[in-house]
């Protein structure tokens, strides 16, 4: 603003000398016209200055028209890792790794929005997350094409940004399908949300023959019962594999980006379809709060079906008061954001402590790929809402008929610094 009432007051400065001189030279009819010609340009000037704004906020970095039918936000996250194995049979060396390095682009035109994020994780060379297209049907409703998460396991659904631990539960890593490229259906109010769509491969995975397909949806029921909040909610996914392989493998890590996978089907061969069925459960009064899921996993080959499942039960609270945020039209929550922010000055951040029960379970039929059950305990504080330092304890055990890590307990001590921008 005060640079467009600088440009402006100078274009009238001028406008004054022109007509001055104008004066001396052609008389007030001359004059009058120099005077609304100036001020044509002023108008035109000041509605392209106007047209131009950009502004960096608590969240990101911003450039917007003034009308607001344009909008471009940039942002990305930093999370950096190490983790101390005790362990039990195998060897995990203790590690540290940058386990995310994000940058994104999303924004909006008129109606239409649009999302594009590249990732860095660990060794791995930068991958494209999303990239999509969203249309705004209504102030309820949108449709989504790209790529993008399919709408399962709540868990996953949660930005790692959010997420109460530093690694997800151990059921995302055996039975969530990830992004895919797809088509989606979203409709959401205070209370409902639906979430549907059609999806293929993801951008990075060839394939030789016709590509898997998958039909993924999603319904929540979430209500404010007087300050407390409860959540339920419901998904399922019917998958057709690859034509090429025709394969399926269902495996876990204990919770952890680092080490070796305790839980593993290997790869399930002449696979005619997968069924994956979720129910979640969660909950908050104030600090207090509740997740859960269960999931189901029904894989039908030529000769065999094969059933496998998983769950966990979370629960979190926050010592300084604070209450986190829950974002109805995604149905996930958010992290916390400290009502007093740590300073050389003062201000302590909002300290969280949580802990995490959740099983595992790959043994079906001819199949014997273990069962595992995990312990969690974590810290988190939050100096802001864009920091966030966080310290996990993990208990893990594997069942003593596990063919590849019979009995295997390690112990598992990791921490992680991140920040969004």
């Amino acid at each position: 603003m005060i640079k467009k009432t600088l440009i402006v007051s100078t274009i009238l400065g001028t406008s004054l000398t022109l007509s001055a001189n104008s004066a001396s030279a052609g008389g007030a009819s001359s004059i009058e016209q120099e005077i609304a010609n100036l001020k044509k340009k002023i108008e035109i000037l000041s509605e392209k200055i106007d047209d131009r704004k950009s502004s960096v906020n608590a969240k990101n970095i911003s450039f917007a028209s003034s009308d607001g039918s344009f909008k471009a936000d940039f942002g990305g996250k930093i999370q950096i890792d190490t983790a101390f194995f005790n362990d039990d049979i195998g060897d995990n060396p203790d590690s540290t790794r940058i386990r995310r390095a994000e940058l994104q682009l999303s924004g909006k035109y008129n109606d239409w929005g649009y999302k594009f994020k590249i990732n860095t994780s660990g060794d791995s060379s930068p991958i494209i997350d999303d990239a999509y297209l969203q249309y705004k049907l209504s102030k309820t409703s949108s449709i989504q094409l790209g790529q993008f998460k399919e709408p399962i396991v709540m868990d996953y659904l949660t930005s790692s940004s959010d997420t109460l631990f530093m690694e997800r539960a151990t059921v995302k890593d055996a039975f969530s399908p990830g992004r895919s490229v797809g088509l989606a259906y979203k409709y959401h109010t205070d209370n409902l949300l639906i979430n549907a769509g059609v999806f293929g491969n993801n951008t990075d995975t060839a394939s030789s023959d016709d590509e898997g397909y998958a039909l993924t949806a999603r319904a929540v029921y979430s209500n404010d019962f007087d300050g407390n909040l409860l959540h339920i909610g419901a998904a399922g996914s019917y998958r057709s594999p690859d034509q090429a392989t025709k394969t399926a493998r269902f495996r876990s890590r204990p919770e952890t980006s680092f080490g070796n996978r305790l839980v593993d089907t290997g790869s399930i061969s002449n696979v005619d379809e997968t069924v994956i069925y979720g129910l979640e459960l969660a909950a908050q009064n104030g600090p207090l709060s509740f997740q859960s899921e269960y999931l189901i996993s029904d894989t039908e080959t030529s000769t065999t079906d094969y059933n496998f499942n998983g769950y966990y039960a979370q629960i979190s609270y926050i010592f300084t008061g604070e209450t986190k945020s829950y974002k109805s039209s995604k149905g996930t929550f958010t992290k916390v954001k400290p009502e007093s922010e740590f300073s050389r000055n003062g201000g302590t951040g909002a300290w969280e402590a949580a802990l995490r029960y959740s099983g595992l379970d790959l043994n079906d039929n001819s199949i014997s790929g273990g069962e595992l059950q995990n312990y969690t305990l974590g810290l988190n504080w939050y100096p802001n809402e864009k920091v966030r330092l966080m310290a996990n304890y993990i208990i893990t055990d594997t069942d003593d008929d596990n063919p590849t890590t019979s009995d295997e307990s390690p112990q598992i001590f990791s921490l992680r610094a991140a920040m969004d921008f």
